[in-house]
């Protein structure tokens, strides 16, 4: 072993190396549209079983440009906005 560290690894995304996307078609997971329901149900189906779902979701929450595009964790953009509606209404209460 180099000890050379990945793009991921320096980013702190040690994780996404483990993904189950990995290998697949990047467009999958960045449809031009999210409203042909088969490809995002395909990619959300895929990120179902994932060992890594829960870092994929927490990485897209907390990083603003990815929030707003792809399916990160199995959830589209929407659903990560609704998430945040949620999340910030429950620290108001």
């Amino acid at each position: 072993m180099t000890g050379r560290k990945s793009e991921n690894d320096l980013l702190g995304r040690g994780w996404a190396s483990r993904a189950a996307c990995v290998g697949k078609p990047a467009g999958w997971w960045f449809p031009d549209s999210y409203s042909d329901v088969a490809k995002v149900h395909r990619a959300v189906a895929i990120c179902g079983d994932c060992v890594v779902r829960a870092q994929c979701l927490a990485y897209a929450m907390s990083d603003l440009s990815a929030r707003d595009y792809g399916i990160w964790g199995g959830t589209t953009p929407s659903q990560r906005e609704h998430l945040v509606h949620l999340i910030c209404r429950g620290y108001r209460s």
